[in-house]
């Protein structure tokens, strides 16, 4: 992880976008134009005449001076999709913040809770998804870090709860069919060995993080590849868990 002022020299790094009209068989289609990357020729993204194209570096700029100094963080990017990643220094909560090109992920902010080598993302129940205005940035993250401690807050209260609820056979059906047909062998064998091992069933969160680490420890196209999987991953475990 890097500071502020080296996430926002990353943030300039970031490829600019141009919007250039599309043809179909020499004829340009009058309500749609495609989004590429300056000095490329492979559209990103095909969108109306209306659509108002925001930068991401612009974007991701205004986000980072409204944050305050004590910061850390990285930026990836992948295809026309970014995704910048905040912590206050020090905190286990943080910030992502994505924005894409093609409308699919436009500029929202989710927050996260750090754990090793991957982010659980925290429930509906504790903060939803909020969506950003590139003008009130500093509206939002002016002070992140009293919204994160008020969503710490809670947050500590579930994995409390879930570390003292043990998890049975029906748990770990459910997270592994969570987790996928590919990871599913390696969580039965963590969960029977952890039985032995300790004499006593795990809690369903010390399940729900071994779920987490085992996708996490597999190949992935890009950073935003994986961080979009475990995005739905944990959302999918703690919708299960706190029903």
């Amino acid at each position: 992880m890097v500071g502020k002022a080296e996430l926002i020299a990353q943030t300039e790094r970031l490829p600019l976008y141009v919007r250039r009209p599309i043809h179909i068989d020499g004829e340009e289609q009058k309500n749609f134009d495609g989004i590429l990357e300056q000095g490329q020729r492979q559209a990103l993204a095909v969108v109306s005449k209306r659509y108002a194209l925001v930068q991401t570096r612009e974007a991701f700029r205004r986000v980072l001076e409204a944050c305050p100094e004590d910061i850390e963080g990285w930026v990836d990017y992948y295809g026309g999709k970014a995704v910048l990643t905040v912590f206050p220094a020090g905190s286990k909560a943080g910030a992502v913040v994505t924005n894409s090109v093609d409308k699919s992920t436009a500029l929202q902010m989710r927050l996260v809770w750090r754990e090793n080598a991957f982010h659980i993302y925290l429930p509906p129940k504790v903060a939803g998804v909020r969506r950003i205005h590139v003008g009130r940035a500093q509206e939002v993250f002016g002070d992140i870090s009293q919204t994160l401690a008020k969503a710490s807050s809670t947050w500590t209260e579930i994995v409390r709860s879930l570390s003292q609820k043990e998890a049975g056979e029906e748990d770990l059906k459910a997270v592994s069919e969570a987790a996928g047909k590919r990871c599913a062998k390696d969580l039965e064998q963590w969960y029977r060995g952890r039985v032995v091992q300790a004499q006593k069933r795990p809690s369903v969160w010390e399940l729900i993080l071994a779920a987490m680490s085992i996708v996490a420890s597999r190949k992935y196209k890009s950073k935003i590849h994986k961080e979009e999987r475990l995005r739905r991953l944990s959302l999918a475990l703690l919708g299960y868990a706190l029903g």
